[in-house]
């Protein structure tokens, strides 16, 4: 193997990524590294020929293993830490999300068969949720963890299941009761007292309990205001038309009053 990689010419020059990739009800692939270089442009190029072989050979040696059935239907985390540091069990029911990226799924503890909604994020304005918690605008949080590189530094995050609909289902892209856009205009002026900011004000992020009371359920880009947190790089047309925001644009408060007044 060795003798076959430092023999490339330039006429090869390739960059490789290697991906894992799991079937379930539809196909999910992974990156496992970073692109790698796999040719040969220096003199002195033998730690990255030795590089290049250990992951083609780990690689290699890994096929078999993708030949046996995993019964894996879920992300593989299955348990978190609650504000006592004791361990809770769950397991998954469902997906929240009808896409094939979705991140938010709907569990059971082991232990009390509670409902709870599990999350992955990367980013989460942790504070201003349990402040919206608080003040009974927002489920209460149990957990917030980050997972680790091994994860791409996701974080871990445990709500409560709050039993209604999203506006978006209520409503699809009819206009807003009255009694509704007061209520969200109360939470969001709540959330300002305390120098909060709602980046992603759409009607998937927000919720009416059964008994009529609005809930924010998204917490991933609220932040305070002044504090230079930024939107994704790859920002979404839909957000990008509702905020007047570019892509890494600073978000401000301007941003999450023109999305309510499309919401």
């Amino acid at each position: 193997m060795l003798s076959r990689l430092s023999r490339f010419d330039l006429s090869s020059l390739v960059f490789v990524r290697p991906c894992r990739t799991i079937s379930v009800t539809y196909t999910i692939v992974q990156r496992l590294s970073a692109y790698e270089w796999h040719g040969c442009s220096r003199v002195l190029d033998d730690a990255q020929i030795l590089n290049v072989a250990r992951r083609l050979y780990a690689l290699r040696s890994s096929i078999p293993l993708t030949r046996e059935i995993h019964p894996r239907y879920c992300p593989s985390i299955c348990s978190f830490t609650d504000e006592h540091s004791k361990k809770i069990d769950f397991t998954y029911v469902r997906p929240l999300e009808h896409d094939n990226m979705c991140v938010t799924f709907l569990a059971r503890r082991n232990d009390s068969g509670q409902r709870i909604v599990v999350k992955f994020a990367r980013r989460c304005g942790v504070e201003a949720h349990i402040f919206m918690a608080k003040e009974g605008l927002a489920p209460q949080l149990f957990c917030h963890q980050r997972l680790g590189s091994g994860y791409g530094d996701l974080a871990l995050v445990v709500m409560e299941y709050v039993d209604g609909q999203t506006l978006y289902d209520l409503h699809g892209s009819d206009e807003l009761p009255q009694d509704i856009c007061l209520a969200i205009r109360a939470a969001l002026d709540k959330l300002e007292s305390e120098s909060y900011i709602m980046p992603d004000l759409r009607r998937q992020n927000l919720m009416v309990t059964r008994g009529g009371e609005p809930r924010i359920i998204d917490f991933d880009w609220v932040c305070k205001e002044g504090s230079g947190a930024r939107y994704p790089c790859h920002l979404s047309r839909d957000i990008w038309a509702r905020s007047g925001a570019k892509e890494y644009a600073v978000i401000e408060r301007i941003h999450q009053e023109n999305m309510f007044q499309k919401l």
